[in-house]
């Protein structure tokens, strides 16, 4: 096996192995393995691999004169080298001798089980990017994924910061591959007290099940406080957990209800407390100071992941406190989050709340969306979760008292409540207080607080293409118009398995699936559209899957416009069937309706006819809470917006890149000449301005989408002059493109 430095195995037991290799999190978890605590397999892609591939067939060649077009103070030149650079690493090859040695160390060390890719940034790493990587399983998913990773780390900011310091290259950072094992039990151990910062004591939480979101309280934890040396149980918080988050032998996760008798059982028995407690002291010596350490448990026994140092917190001296009024009722008790004595209204706090000074806020659980905003509060109520949730975090680094986990407060709006967050209670008060009686904190503000600013709007709708929610993007979900685009696609490429062999062989459980990830989706985005655009995969991609070329029994050198979209729907419509199938079942029993359909590559109104009767025959008709949406892309197409509209078409979505590729004949498929599609060519820009006016002139939304749009300030503006007034972006580039849509809008108004 080749490259054996660079691809690191754990279990490992060298000892000139740190984090500038294999990066932080992977290091914490060599270290949990070379102090004999069990941890699971997992194999470490190094930098340097990143280095091998891109030598293969010129790569680092095509790199170099890449990046001398950047230049460091133009954004704009940035944007487009990050552009290119993460086109060229999405589509160039492996070295064969390289992908063997890493589906060898897959097939050594992982067994093929379903794996988990986690960055591992190193120390010298540049802005490492986080990027959401379903579970996946098989040589094809790992080597692609490994891709997207990499492609994934090459921002315009991160490039720019090499730019600068005169380094050509790019280090990638570390990724780790681990073994994904089903957690029948999960937490975390802090190897002290962290509230009173008691050296002599261990707070270990835990749940039934896995915990994969960003926020850890969405499920209420058991709480225990443990003597370290002695093992002897100080406290305890047994939580009341009804649903568990599990996972299918496909590694996919779902809530899963929990026995009625199991639901109030303590999650951990003595001999496992002592467990957790002995790995927390062996950490906790070795690291020479307290830290936060990853568990789980499965069927084959305990396992540590990751550890990091604990940011400790300034213990509070209180030397003032005010008595409690002898009025006052007592509500509720909860845990201490952030110590301190609160005195105001309390106000439960939605996207529509005003300004929260001096006031208590109250919020069922730890949304880290409203993190921002709760720096204005007097107090914080957490109804429930746990100590090291996001905003209880953010509350102790600000200052402001909070308690956790008090169960529903049973009081009404702008009633004045009291919560000593010394105590850990709340108490209802019967008058208001004077203004300087309100204690805001303890502790001085480590920050000022400032009114939240009301968010600008774009007269240009903004809507997102989604293939998996990111927990840290809930602000950019909140702004945004909706999802122009589900892709079917990037929801079963992580089987690694053809789609028509999924549906004959594993229907459950690509249902399941899709079932969830529509569903999830659609909760989130509220009444604002979801566009779902079912699975249509061109025969080169399809045929690289498991099973791939027992369907695909043919090879197209341009898939761009080959056996694809309505065509092949219609051709076996097998697989949209169970799509229709799913969205039927989801708008009867579940009652969702912002959910739409767009129907794949549409290029003559016969295709949608056809399509059209297949839909019918699933038994979904339109209406205003199920609209039709055709994706095209061709210029016939374009020309055929009035007769497709009258055909049953409430919408279109253009493809712009399927477009360019017509007009300018260079296949954005094709490493070597992708580079030289512009969607500002004046011909492509003409034929958008068409679009848009048929569009308009026969009342029907046209949104654009291309790989182009989100990051060039200059094609942003092209499209605002031809009219466009929808369009479909990554999450990732909202920010960016809202302030290029702004100046551009701006621009357009004041030349009128």
């Amino acid at each position: 096996m080749v490259f054996v430095p660079d691809i690191i195995s754990i279990p490992n037991k060298k000892n000139e192995l740190n984090a500038d290799i294999v990066g932080n999190k992977a290091y914490s978890r060599v270290i949990i393995d070379q102090l004999n605590l069990p941890t699971p397999p997992a194999i470490i892609i190094t930098s340097e691999v990143f280095k091998h591939f891109l030598h293969y067939q010129d790569g680092q060649k095509k790199w170099q004169q890449i990046v001398q077009n950047g230049n460091p103070t133009s954004p704009e030149q940035m944007n487009a080298v990050s552009q290119e650079l993460q086109r060229l690493v999405r589509r160039h090859p492996f070295d064969p001798k390289l992908s063997d040695s890493i589906s060898q160390s897959y097939h050594q060390h992982l067994h093929k089980n379903w794996a988990h890719l986690t960055i591992s940034a190193a120390p010298q790493t540049k802005v490492p990017v986080s990027y959401s990587i379903p579970i996946i399983k098989g040589e094809t998913a790992l080597l692609d994924f490994l891709r997207q990773l990499w492609s994934a780390q090459l921002t315009p900011h991160a490039l720019t910061l090499h730019l600068i310091s005169r380094n050509q290259g790019l280090i990638q950072p570390p990724i780790m591959i681990s073994d994904h094992q089903v957690a029948i039990t999960s937490g975390t151990i802090t190897t002290i007290e962290p509230i009173t910062n008691n050296k002599n004591a261990v707070k270990i939480e835990a749940i039934y099940g896995a915990n994969p979101q960003a926020d850890k309280a969405e499920i209420d934890a058991d709480i225990y406080i443990v003597d370290k040396k002695t093992g002897v149980l100080l406290s305890k918080q047994q939580s009341h957990q009804n649903v568990e988050i599990t996972v299918d032998h496909f590694g996919h996760y779902k809530k899963k209800k929990i026995a009625l008798q199991k639901q109030f059982q303590q999650k951990l028995q003595s001999d496992q407390i002592k467990q957790l407690i002995d790995a927390a002291n062996k950490i906790h010596s070795h690291q020479l100071g307290p830290q936060v350490i990853n568990w789980f448990i499965s069927k084959s026994g305990l396992y540590f992941t990751r550890f990091k140092p604990l940011e400790l917190q300034q213990p509070s001296i209180v030397r003032h406190l005010k008595r409690v009024n002898q009025k006052q009722k007592f509500i509720a008790n909860g845990l201490v989050a952030s110590p301190g004595i609160a005195t105001g209204p309390i106000v439960r706090i939605n996207q529509n709340t005003g300004v929260l000074n001096g006031k208590i806020v109250v919020v069922k659980e730890a949304d880290a969306q409203f993190i921002r905003r709760i720096k204005q509060a007097a107090g914080i109520i957490i109804e429930s979760g746990g100590i090291d949730s996001g905003i209880a975090q953010a509350a102790r680094e600000i200052g402001i008292p909070t308690l956790v986990g008090t169960k529903t407060i049973a009081i009404p709006d702008n009633q004045v409540v009291t919560i000593n967050a010394i105590k850990g209670e709340v108490y209802q008060n019967h008058a208001s207080p004077n203004q300087d009686s309100i204690i805001k904190s303890v502790a001085p503000l480590t920050a000022p607080t400032t009114a939240t600013k009301t968010p600008q709007h774009t007269a240009t709708r903004i809507h997102l293409y989604i293939n998996q929610i990111n927990q840290e993007a809930q602000s950019i979900y909140q702004q945004a118009d909706g999802v122009g685009l589900l892709l079917g696609n990037d929801l079963v490429t992580k089987f690694g398995i053809h789609p028509k062999r999924l549906v004959n062989n594993h229907k459950n459980a690509l249902t399941d699936d899709l079932t969830q990830k529509i569903t999830d989706t659609a909760h989130l985005f509220g009444e604002r559209p979801v566009i779902y655009h079912p699975i249509d995969l061109s025969t080169d991609v399809a045929r690289k899957l498991d099973h791939g070329t027992s369907y695909e029994p043919t090879y197209e050198h341009n898939s761009s416009f080959g056996f694809r979209g309505a065509y092949r729907t219609i051709h076996d419509p097998s697989v949209f069937n169970l799509e229709l199938s799913i969205i039927r079942q989801l708008r009867q029993k579940q009652q969702i309706k912002n959910l739409w359909l767009c129907l794949p590559l549409i290029r003559d109104i016969e295709e949608l006819k056809k399509i059209k009767r297949i839909i019918a025959a699933a038994n979904l008709y339109r209406s205003p809470s199920f609209k039709l949406y055709a994706k095209i892309g061709t210029l016939s197409a374009i020309d055929q917006i009035p007769t497709l509209k009258a055909e049953g078409i409430d919408g279109f979505i253009l493809d712009l890149d399927l477009l360019a590729l017509g007009l300018q004949g260079y296949d954005p498929s094709s490493l070597e000449v992708d580079q030289q599609i512009s969607l500002t060519q004046s011909t492509i820009l003409e034929s958008i301005r068409k679009a848009v006016d048929l569009s308009n002139k026969n009342h029907v939304p046209c949104m654009v989408t291309s790989y182009q749009i989100d990051h060039a300030a200059n094609t942003i503006t092209q499209l605002v002059n031809t009219g466009v007034a929808e369009i479909i972006i990554n999450p990732p580039r909202f920010d960016q493109v809202k302030q290029w849509l702004m100046a551009a809008e701006a621009k357009l108004v004041s030349n009128k």
